[in-house]
């Protein structure tokens, strides 16, 4: 008897039958390969907080740095002048108190310019800090103070002792002011140009003091 015909896999027609991996039964078929994470930072991870970039400011540690104090240019220059006015008629004062009628002099000025000039100049110190303008107006403004300071006196010694009251101190300021000039000039000696510039000194140097503290202050913030 004829045996029935049976198709072999590559004849008649239909797709061809899949074929068996190579290696026998049980072959694990290769795995597709991972991307492996490139050069650079790691990937963030859940929760984390996230990555600062390098030079990237850092949040400080404590308290946070206290800011500068604000500028008050207007009050510093209010309080400049007020100070100019008041520290030249102490100054007249003081000159007329110092002067000696039995020798006709007046004793010597020390450290009362200075004095002058640290009063005006604490307006700036304080209120326009790291101004130069206002720091060079405050010194001007001080070595104004004690030459017009000195004047005055001049004007109220000569009031008092050679007028006897006759002609207030007032008007022989303001309407003899050349020949209280020349006089003063003609009596003022060495030493005495030399207290009158101590007060602009003062002036600047008070400022330079606090503003040197200020700074510190900062940088210990």
């Amino acid at each position: 008897m004829s045996q029935p015909w049976q198709p072999q896999p590559n004849e008649g027609f239909g797709p061809p039958p899949p074929q068996q991996p190579q290696g026998g039964r049980g072959q694990v078929p290769p795995t597709v390969p991972q991307p492996q994470p490139g050069y650079g930072y790691p990937p963030p991870v859940p929760g984390a907080p996230p990555h600062q970039p390098y030079g990237a400011a850092q949040p400080p540690y404590g308290e946070p740095p206290k800011p500068p104090r604000p500028n008050k240019v207007w009050l510093a220059l209010g309080l400049t002048v007020v100070a100019t006015v008041v520290a030249a008629f102490l100054y007249a004062v003081l000159f007329h108190a110092l002067y000696d009628a039995a020798t006709y002099e007046v004793r010597q000025l020390s450290f009362h310019a200075p004095v002058a000039g640290v009063l005006i100049g604490l307006g700036p110190a304080f209120f326009a800090r790291r101004n130069w303008g206002v720091y060079i107006l405050a010194a001007v403004l001080s070595l104004a103070a004690v030459c017009f300071g000195e004047l005055y006196g001049m004007a109220m010694i000569l009031s008092e002792h050679f007028t006897l009251g006759g002609v207030p101190a007032h008007e022989i300021f303001l309407e003899g002011f050349e020949d209280l000039l020349e006089l003063w000039r003609e009596t003022a000696e060495p030493a005495t140009y030399v207290s009158l510039l101590l007060a602009p000194v003062a002036a600047v140097s008070i400022c330079l003091v606090v503003l040197k503290r200020e700074r510190k202050r900062e940088a210990g913030a």
